[in-house]
């Protein structure tokens, strides 16, 4: 999972490191919302971006972070 699911200039690792160091079940279901939402509407939300504005795209993705 760590070769490229969902970490990306670290910005996704804060709401993992809450669900491990915490061990609360809310947590637990926040980490699998994050993981599945990254997986199956961010990836190719940004891959139809990608596809549609290219380089424009590439240099917006660059300079603003997944997560705001």
């Amino acid at each position: 999972m760590a070769g490229g699911l969902i970490w990306r200039n670290g910005q996704d690792l804060a709401p993992q490191g809450v669900c491990v160091c915490s061990g609360a079940r809310i947590h637990a279901a926040s980490l699998r919302a994050h993981l599945y939402l990254t997986r199956f509407q961010i990836r190719p939300e940004e891959a139809a971006l990608r596809q549609r504005f290219g380089a424009a795209f590439e240099a917006y993705a660059a300079r603003v972070g997944r997560w705001l």
